[in-house]
């Protein structure tokens, strides 16, 4: 029987998995530290990773505002060196 827990954040997901409940997928990025440490195992290692998709994302109209814009337009410009 399972009982499945579902957390609203990736971090809570991590914690849960590091005291032994369970399995889960996460980015590495965020569990890379206890990856490295021996705390957790990876259980696959892919030989292509998947694309960690990002949607960068507002409210309809919102980018007419100058504070969001520019928001949005540093955020754009980061990115293109990801």
């Amino acid at each position: 029987m399972s009982c499945p827990i579902r957390a609203i954040a990736l971090r809570g997901v991590l914690a849960a998995v590091s005291a032994g409940v369970g399995i889960t997928v996460l980015p590495r990025y965020l569990c890379a530290r206890e990856l490295a440490g021996g705390e957790l195992v990876a259980l696959l290692q892919p030989e292509v990773p998947p694309i960690n998709t990002l949607v960068l994302a507002t409210r309809a109209g919102a980018t007419s505002l100058p504070h969001i814009a520019a928001v949005q337009n540093e955020l754009l410009a980061a990115a293109r060196s990801w």
